[in-house]
């Protein structure tokens, strides 16, 4: 009997193909040597859809992805997005920024009501702190503040 090939239990949603590379690159490293390992499948703009329809395809575990892509992904039948549990908005001050707020709504539509959403941003203008407040529901806020730096060590 052959295996249904795996449906993603996790979204990442970033602002730039960069960002994506560097998640993917995270998760990797943080996912050494789990077994069964886990596959993760970038998906982002600027660049053929075709491969990344067929990584996709042999299923995956967790997207990484750029919202404009992700939903030219499901339009195309490529992803389905109901196995979906953890949501993770990276850098959601920038998504806002660069205009995603509409693809945001479109693909927040998509995914299933019961789900651990993850919002991470730099900033809280108005913008995002309405996301979040319409996104968490009992949200815990952790702020880091900048470190107090004096004199920085410059060697010359």
């Amino acid at each position: 009997m052959p295996t249904r090939p795996r449906r993603p239990r996790a979204l990442v949603l970033v602002s730039t193909r960069d960002l994506a590379a560097q998640v993917a690159e995270s998760i990797h490293s943080l996912a050494e040597g789990l077994a069964p390992s886990l596959k993760v499948t970038v998906v982002f703009g600027g660049v053929s859809i075709n491969p990344q329809m067929m990584g996709l395809r042999s299923g995956t575990d967790i997207v990484v992805a750029t919202p404009g892509r992700l939903i030219d992904l499901v339009e195309h039948n490529a992803l389905n997005s109901g196995a979906v549990r953890t949501l993770v908005l990276d850098e959601a001050d920038r998504l806002l920024d660069l205009g995603f707020s509409e693809e945001l709504t479109r693909i927040l539509a998509l995914l299933p009501e019961q789900r651990q959403n993850l919002f991470f941003s730099a900033t809280f203008p108005p913008a995002v702190t309405a996301l979040a407040t319409a996104l968490l529901r009992d949200p815990v806020r952790v702020d880091v503040l900048p470190r107090n730096e004096g004199e920085p060590d410059i060697e010359q």
